[in-house]
């Protein structure tokens, strides 16, 4: 009997022992299967986040995963077994957000990426796994760091126009408090915010296609952004107003910055038309901006007539970004870091003792630009003339002394003989480099090797242009010409569950 006691109390035990070790492992069989759904919930984010591209597979801000408030839910799904769930919630910033605690990611982060005015840099991802069987949940977060662009141009500054001496206003294009389709554009004293960068309504881009768009539109409303508009058809007289851009801009919403500084119209896509932008009423904040001819007739001068004019000559910030620049099409040369402006032979004249950064001048063709902006650079690594091509003949980029006193400024003299003398001979050295800093520079050799092409801000030719000549080489984007950007990396860090 006594046998029978302690053995009944020993099974008893065995059993206690059992059923709780079934109940841990039951726990914990449950616990892996959350875990698992949140992985696969934050490996299913970041391929989600990979694959937001558009028609031409480049990165896409608006096919990225979206939620309509903060803290919902954008992606979710079971695993293949039916056991556990996962549900993720993705969070868009245009700052690091791993040094911050959670109310600067709630004031800062946006669940919709084109609610942040400006392309994410970062996204915060959540992600919970759900054990079907039993409720218990795990939750998984990191940060995903997406490629980006370091030092990246993005279109978006003043359009200035043009200051006279008997000018009493710096005036530029607003948009006004609130702009929409059909809202007329007026000239009002140019601001900037607390950066220095133009505020928000006006802060206009010249983009690829030749349209000058407000760069802060709305990207919820306006998707497709908001551009200056002349009308169909155009007229003399005609008010510009802001109107959808169109996803192939229509001839309407195209300008080219001509020779005489003013922005054209064109017709049939293909070339400028008569018509350019002027300002109804110069020197007067609150002035329409309309339309004028090569005629006349708005009360105002004729288009190309006395320049530089305060109502038809224009002074774009460098920001505004550069318009049609491609050097295979164009020929033309875009500083990097005052990216609206190209290498220019100084008033078409090469007899002027120095050269400048310019706007860079544009035409609905590509291949039509004028001569003074259109240069031909050796091949890559291989030194050689930089020259273009006058109306009188070929003339090539030469170096001055470096024993001068700075600035030492650079002049363009008739190329000579089929080898380039060691003044006139550079080396280009496109993006073949083995680091970023080397990349897209002009340098010369010999004598003058370690020495770059530059604008140089700190010798400005008028309020349009800066002098360019040679300074050391740097890494300075002042240096760089027809750049690509710098490419951050991409990839999730600092996964940990809470």
């Amino acid at each position: 009997m006594l046998l029978m006691i302690v053995g009944a109390a020993i099974g008893g035990l065995l059993l206690t022992t059992t059923m709780q070790e079934v109940a841990n492992s039951r726990a914990e069989a449950a616990r892996t299967a959350a875990l698992n759904a949140a992985r696969s919930g934050m490996a299913g984010a970041v391929a989600r986040i990979r694959a937001a591209v558009d028609a031409e597979q480049y990165g896409s801000v608006a096919a990225l995963p979206c939620a309509a408030s903060t803290g919902e839910t954008q992606l979710s799904g079971t695993l293949d077994d039916g056991r556990a769930r996962y549900a993720t919630v993705i969070t868009y910033l245009a700052e690091d957000p791993r040094s911050h605690d959670a109310a600067w990611l709630a004031s800062h982060g946006k669940p919709c990426a084109p609610q942040l005015g400006t392309v994410p840099k970062f996204a915060r991802l959540e992600t919970t796994g759900t054990d079907l069987g039993t409720g218990l949940r795990r939750t998984l977060s990191g940060t995903y760091a997406f490629k980006t662009f370091r030092n990246a141009n993005v279109p978006g500054g003043l359009m200035r126009v043009f200051k006279t001496s008997g000018s009493t206003y710096d005036l530029c294009v607003d948009a006004g408090a609130t702009p929409a389709p059909g809202v007329a554009v007026t000239m009002q004293p140019c601001a900037v915010d607390g950066s220095g960068t133009a505020i928000a309504r006006q802060k206009f881009g010249y983009q690829p296609n030749l349209t000058l768009s407000l760069v802060t539109a709305d990207p919820v409303q306006y998707p497709e952004g908001l551009c200056l508009d002349g009308g169909a058809p155009e007229s003399v007289g005609a008010v510009v107003r802001l109107q959808r851009c169109g996803e192939t801009a229509p001839p309407a919403q195209v300008w080219s910055f001509d020779t005489a500084s003013g922005f054209r119209g064109t017709s049939d896509g293909r070339t400028m038309n008569e018509f350019c932008l002027s300002v109804r009423r110069p020197d007067t904040p609150g002035s329409r901006l309309t339309l004028n001819s090569t005629s006349g007739g708005n009360g105002n001068p004729a288009c190309n007539t006395n320049y530089p004019n305060n109502f038809q000559s224009w002074s774009p910030e460098p920001a505004m970004g550069a318009g049609a620049t491609a050097l295979a099409a164009t020929k033309q040369l875009v500083n990097y870091a005052e990216f609206g402006r190209c290498f220019d032979v100084t008033y078409e004249n090469v007899d002027v003792p120095y050269e400048v950064v310019f706007p860079c001048k544009q035409n609905p063709d590509p291949e039509v630009r004028d001569w003074n902006q259109r240069w031909t650079l050796p091949d890559a690594d291989q030194p050689g003339a930089f020259y273009t091509d006058a109306p009188d003949g070929r003339y090539c980029v030469t170096m001055p002394a470096i024993s001068g006193e700075p600035p030492l400024l650079v002049v363009v003299k008739p190329c000579t003989g089929s080898s380039p003398p060691p003044e006139m001979t550079w080396r280009w050295r496109g993006a073949g480099t083995p680091v970023y800093d080397e990349a897209y520079r002009i340098e010369g050799v010999g004598a003058w090797a370690g020495y770059c092409l530059s604008a140089l801000p700190e010798a400005p030719a008028w309020s349009q242009a800066d002098k360019v000549g040679i300074k050391p080489c740097t890494g300075s984007t002042l240096q760089k010409w027809n750049a690509a950007p710098d490419l951050t990396t991409s990839g999730l860090t600092g996964i940990g569950e809470r």
